[in-house]
């Protein structure tokens, strides 16, 4: 008699161990969970410059380091607004206003970009940035984003930001 063939299973190993019926964590995309991500070992790496900082949208921002960098582009408008104001207005009252605007906008695309990538730790994708431009909905996503922990460990944007041991 010949032993029956084993059950194989769809996606048989995640990180050298068994994958049987691995639950998706909350949240997170049940397609995602299959344990096959590409950030499975690899290990978050910190943000080493201003440009990675700010202008990167592939990654994952924990709430903490969301907050930061929020308050830092506050601070830059305001020292920003209040020299360029004050010269503007020196000029013309309306080169003035245009300069507080172009800033107003220059701040606006990293915003963005912290944004995308705090929604990303949240395992959500990135154009539901488009709701910080619809009124009340901005409200309730504000209050998402700063209120909701990350995805534990990696999801399908990248490594789990605080995995990081500094």
């Amino acid at each position: 008699m010949t032993p029956p063939p084993m059950q194989q299973p769809s996606q048989p190993y995640y990180n050298g161990a068994p994958n049987f019926n691995r639950p998706p964590y909350p949240g997170q995309n049940p397609a995602s969970a299959s344990g096959f991500s590409a950030y499975g070992n690899e290990p978050y790496t910190p943000d080493k410059n201003i440009t990675e900082k700010f202008f990167r949208y592939d990654n994952r921002l924990n709430r903490k380091r969301y907050i930061l960098r929020g308050l830092a582009l506050v601070g830059i408008y305001l020292v920003a607004s209040l020299i360029l104001g004050t010269i503007g207005m020196m000029i013309d009252e309306m080169f003035g206003t245009l300069l507080i605007w172009l800033l107003g906008l220059a701040i606006m695309v990293p915003s963005i970009m912290l944004l995308i990538r705090r929604l990303h730790d949240l395992n959500r994708p990135g154009w539901w940035a488009i709701g910080n431009f619809i009124p009340v909905l901005n409200i309730a996503l504000s209050i998402y984003v700063l209120f909701i922990p990350g995805t534990p460990g990696p999801n399908q944007y990248g490594p789990d930001p605080l995995s990081v041991t500094n």
